[in-house]
């Protein structure tokens, strides 16, 4: 039985002060709440708003039946085949390849990114079913980041920046508190979460990826990092009103997934 009903999905769609970014947030938590075949719906829903469709609940519904489609219907070269077919319809345009290469870009990244929250193999599943219902044009050929080793050094420098920028004026405190528990920990976070992958800002800028981590964090349970990350998002440029937003709706995707929580969510 699917999560996300057509009222759902549009529900989502129309969260205050995400207009751009509802979508990746939801899939992230979706990622987070082990539900990687809901991402699909989400993702052509977000597709279809990129060309200026006006959404409502049939819309909504073809979304949800499309990706239903693609995912349990189909072996993987059916679904690569009609997706091909497909691309005449939703990529004809130069603009609207433009706005749906954004959507793309932008899921993927943020599926990428919660990586470093909720671990590689719930991320290496959305990833993958994100791409089988993909149309084969919006799909990523090349790698977005400098692996050289060159690179390096300035990597953990822009990594260092991010850090401080999100923790403020108590981030040397958090860099000691992980050292103190172990002193691989605070260089680990650092040169293997921060700087490859969260202070990466060229698909999501800093304040779109507070949001993803705002939302990956709620279904995860951990107060701690999630007070200091919901600071960190005000740190970043977000509103306290689009943080406000993103939280609820993390909350709401997580209560759907049939998610309980130990005790009263902290916010801002």
């Amino acid at each position: 039985m699917s999560i996300l009903t057509p009222a759902r999905l549009l529900q989502l769609s129309s969260a205050p002060q995400l207009q751009s970014s509802w979508y990746f947030i939801a899939a992230a938590t979706l990622t987070i709440c082990n539900e990687p075949g809901e991402i699909p719906s989400v993702f052509h829903l977000a597709l279809k708003q990129s060309q200026k469709i006006p959404l409502n609940l049939s819309v909504a519904e073809d979304s949800i039946n499309f990706s239903k489609h693609l995912i349990y219907k189909n072996s993987i070269g059916e679904i690569e085949k009609k997706i091909e077919n497909l691309n005449s319809d939703l990529v004809d345009e130069e603009s609207n390849f433009k706005n749906q290469f954004e959507v793309a870009q932008k899921t993927r990244e943020a599926l990428l990114k919660c990586s470093a929250l909720g671990g590689i193999p719930k991320s290496i599943n959305s990833l993958m079913i994100l791409k089988n219902s993909t149309p084969l044009q919006l799909l990523e050929r090349n790698e977005n980041r400098d692996n050289s080793i060159s690179n390096i050094t300035n990597e953990r420098e822009r990594g260092r920046q991010y850090w401080d920028q999100v923790y403020g004026k108590v981030s040397s405190r958090v860099i000691g508190q992980m050292n103190n528990a172990y002193p691989d920990l605070w260089s680990y976070a650092r040169d293997h979460v921060y700087s490859p992958l969260l202070s990466f800002s060229d698909i999501l800028d800093p304040r779109e990826t507070s949001l993803v981590v705002v939302a990956c964090l709620i279904p995860l349970d951990v107060n701690p990092q999630l007070k200091g990350h919901l600071k960190g998002a005000l740190n970043n440029g977000c509103s306290k009103e689009e943080i406000s937003s993103a939280r609820a709706l993390s909350i709401q995707i997580a209560e759907w997934c049939g998610y309980k929580w130990k005790g009263n969510i902290v916010s801002l």
